[in-house]
């Protein structure tokens, strides 16, 4: 995968875990807790600053009571290239048109 694309897809994943903790209104620390981190580690997984294992994000589902799929609904990667806080704003639009299709298709 090339390097953006992962750099997006990690935005991606970080911006479906920071969404889903704040629903059940957790915080970071409490998160961290329940995995065995430190709240930085949970802040850098939500910023996209690190890559999540396959091993912790099913850890991660777990915690957060959600199937692991649930970290890559609606991914599709962007067709431009995006760099740093680029990457940051299109893993959150790209969560908010998963939420939003999603609410529309439970309204139907």
């Amino acid at each position: 995968m090339p390097r953006q694309r992962k750099r997006a897809l990690d935005a991606y994943i970080g911006a479906r875990l920071r969404l889903r903790r704040l629903m059940l209104g957790m915080s970071q620390e409490i998160l961290a807790t329940k995995l065995g981190l430190t709240f930085q580690q949970v802040q850098k997984y939500e910023n996209g600053t690190n890559s999540i294992s396959a091993g912790r994000l099913f850890d991660l589902a777990h915690a957060l009571d959600v199937p692991v799929q649930y970290f890559s609904t609606a991914w599709t990667a962007p067709k431009i290239k995006v760099t740093g806080a680029a990457c940051k704003k299109t893993a959150i639009k790209w969560t908010l048109i998963s939420i939003s299709s999603a609410a529309r298709r439970a309204m139907n």
